[in-house]
Formats: C-alpha cells, structure tokens, sequence
C-alpha cells in the first residue's frame, strides 16, 4: 500500500526538477536585468559556434576595357558668357548651339536626343555591316539581320527587281472599280504600311486606360504635314514644285507616259492638298480634348455613310471592332465626301483615287533600300 505515496513523491520531485529546469532561464534573464540597472554591466553573451567556410574564390575574368572615345562633360558647350542662375540651358547649351549648325536634311538638331539618335544609327549600322560578313558573334538573329541588310543593300538586284516586285500591288490598285473596292485596297495599303487616305491603328482610350480601342485620324499626306500644302512662302513652294517633281517621276519608272506622269502628279497634289486643308494644326493636335471622339461602328457610319467601314474592317482583319475613336471628325467627313465624288476632281472616280494610291504605294515600296537607292531611284531624281 506504500505505493501510492511513493508514486506521488517521485512524481512530485520529478515536477519540482521540471519547474527548476525551466525557470532557471527566466531568473537569469532577471539576474541580467538586475545587474544593468546598477554595478557592473553583464557579459556579453557567447555566440553559437560556428564553422569558418572560406568564402568563394572569385572568377578570374578578362581585365575591364574602357572605350576611349567615352569623355566626360564637354565644356566646349558651354557658354561662360552666360550667369548660370539667370539661364542655364544657355550657359549649359550655349558653346554648342553657336557652334552646331542644323544640318541641311533636318528641321531641328538638338544635343540631347538628335546627336544620340544619329549615333545609335550609326552603332547600328555598324552592327548590321557586321553581321552581313558573317561576323555575328553569337548573335542568336544575327544572320537574319545581316541577310535582311545585304538584301537591301544590294543595288543590282534592287534595280532588276523593283518593277516586278511591285506588280502585284499595282495590279490590285487597277482592280479598283468603285468605292467599296477602292476601301478594300486601301485597308490592304495599310496592312503592308502604306499611309493611303487615313491613318487607322489601335489605341488607349483617353478616358479608360484599361482598355484599347480602335483609332482613325487624319493622314495620307506624302509630305510631312499640313502647312506644307497651305504655305505661301518662297521655301515651301519649292518644296511643293520638287514633290510634284518626284511624283511624276515615280510614275514614269512605273511606266506611265511623262505627259500623262504629270497629270497624274497633278492629282495627287490636288487630293493630298484637300487632305491637308482638312486636317487639324500641329497646334491642336496636341489638345487632347480635339482629338478624343469615341463613336460605336453605327456612329462612325453616320459620320462617313459613304464609306465602306464593314469593308474596310473586314479587309483589316477586325470585323467585329465596335469602339473607335474619330480623332479628327472634320477629317473623317472629308475622306467620306472624296469618296462619294469620286475624289472630288477626277472626271474618273475609280482612276483617279486608284492613281493616288498607285502613287504612294509605289513610293513606299521603292523605299525599300533608301540607305543605297540605286541610280534611277537616287534623292536627285525625286527633286529634292
């Protein structure tokens, strides 16, 4: 019967070593607490042990180079003569712009984005001349690029082959019987990226950044905008007599007679000059409020009756886009009343917009090598 009160006692003992073995922790961390608030401080604590691992043996690599035309700033652009914290683009800029003239193929020039644009092309081009002698250094595209390159820059084949490989486009061009033709092959100009009549694209809608929508705006101009056409200034007119120039010239390597190449040239400036009286300013294409017009298919319809948007959007490869937003509605009326007129001054509606798309697809096309055009497609025969 003694069992039971010994099994009590052990049982007891065993808590009451228990309890000491887990309450001794908490007393010296008592003890601790009590020792850094008088006399002397405690002792540090000693870290766990640990096994040293020598650290990595670093990769023995090729020593650094350094390209010596890289500079740091250039104080020949500055402009000393300028009091820094009254103007500081002129003190910073200054030295340059004086010395820096525009060059004769651009309208603007500037240090920060047209200097780094003509060196990236040059890098590039470099890159390319690389590749197409069959030094691609492990590029994974580069014998792509360097055969894209060499074909373009050889001038023979470019010379043989352009009338042919224009053919076909011409062909469909001719093709064009009436205004719902006509949609068609200017939806299949944009598809291979000729700008013919209008600009169509895919956009952010302005006023729900969630969602893309379809976009038509203003284009189909072969100059760069608007005021080139409307301009009475001496320089602009020249422009205009050289881009007449160019186009008929274009007409004639396509074939066509120089009295009848001229006439045509004729047309075209006439039609891409209502374009351009149609279209809105530099000025106001910046207002984003002038330019946001979000229609459904049946608005954009009542707006332009005349043309075939189910055409044009089944030819595009999009039927079913119902969102679209008219940037320019004024634009859009007037592609939809040339269209009904046949392109306002032809005495033949089907010949006469069919040759301004012939104009400008044939010019796309003969753009191709423009980085080595050959000698019947040089800069001196298009005028300029």
């Amino acid at each position: 019967m003694q069992s039971a009160p010994h099994f009590s006692f052990c049982c007891s003992a065993v808590a009451r070593r228990s309890a000491a073995v887990v309450a001794l922790p908490f007393a010296l961390v008592a003890l601790a607490g009590l020792a850094s608030c008088g006399g002397e401080p405690p002792l540090a604590p000693l870290p766990p042990p640990t096994t040293a691992v020598p650290p990595p043996a670093s990769p023995v690599g090729p020593a650094p180079t350094y390209d010596p035309d890289l500079t740091g700033p250039d104080v020949a652009a500055l402009d000393r003569s300028a009091p820094p914290c009254d103007d500081f683009y002129q003190f910073s800029c200054g030295g340059w712009m004086k010395a820096t003239p525009i060059p004769e193929d651009e309208a603007s020039w500037v240090r920060s984005f047209s200097v780094i644009h003509e060196q990236n092309q040059k890098t590039l081009r470099e890159i390319l001349e690389r590749d197409a002698k069959g030094d691609m250094r492990d590029d994974a595209y580069g014998q792509k690029l360097g055969d894209t390159w060499a074909s373009c820059m050889d001038e023979d084949a470019i010379e043989k082959g352009t009338p042919a490989d224009i053919k076909p486009e011409l062909a469909r061009i001719e093709a064009v019987r009436d205004a719902k033709t006509l949609i068609e092959e200017i939806a299949h100009l944009h598809s291979i990226g000729v700008g013919a009549a209008f600009d169509f694209g895919s956009e952010v809608d302005f006023k729900d950044a969630a969602h893309f929508i379809a976009g038509v705006s203003q284009g189909g101009l072969g100059l760069p905008e608007r005021d080139y056409y409307l301009r009475d200034d001496a320089r602009t007119k020249d422009i205009r007599d050289a881009y007449v120039k160019h186009v008929a010239a274009t007409l004639v390597l396509l074939g066509e007679k120089p009295k009848r190449a001229e006439a045509g040239a004729a047309t075209v400036m006439r039609i891409e000059t209502d374009l351009a009286k149609a279209s809105m300013t530099n000025v106001e294409l910046r207002d984003p409020q002038r330019v946001y017009h979000r229609l459904d298919l049946d608005g954009l319809k009542k707006l332009a009756p005349d043309v075939s948007w189910d055409a044009y959007l089944a030819a595009a490869g999009f039927p079913a886009i119902t969102a679209i937003n008219v940037a320019q509605p004024d634009f859009v009326s007037k592609i939809d009343a040339m269209v009904k007129a046949g392109g306002v001054v032809c005495t033949s509606p089907t010949r006469c917009s069919a040759r301004l798309s012939r104009s400008r697809s044939s010019r796309r096309r003969s753009a191709t090598a423009a980085s080595a055009r050959p000698s019947r497609w040089s800069p001196a025969s298009r005028g300029r």
